[in-house]
């Protein structure tokens, strides 16, 4: 499963995203890239569930752009800071 680091608003690895999907990762790409990055890495994990981990790493995009969005529209609306970044790798 190749795992890609440059945004391509029309396709991720194999999937083309639906007009639906283009829009979501486009706006969470204004909101932050890496949010966008997850949700496209997300979108190809899926393509290989039944793959021993995938599903984990698939919960644990979701649940970084949860957090991170929730944090983002918060009050404080602060984006994470490098050393956050840093501690989800």
């Amino acid at each position: 499963m190749p795992l890609r680091t440059t945004k391509d608003s029309f396709s991720v690895g194999r999937t083309v995203l639906t007009p639906h999907e283009r829009e979501t990762a486009d706006e969470l790409d204004r909101l932050d890239p890496h949010f966008g990055g997850l949700y496209r890495q997300g979108l190809e994990f899926c393509q290989h569930i039944d793959e021993p981990g995938v599903v984990y790493l698939l919960a644990h995009a979701g649940r970084e752009i949860g957090n991170g969005l929730v944090r983002l529209l918060s009050a404080d609306g602060l984006a994470p800071s490098e050393e956050e970044l840093e501690g989800v790798a």
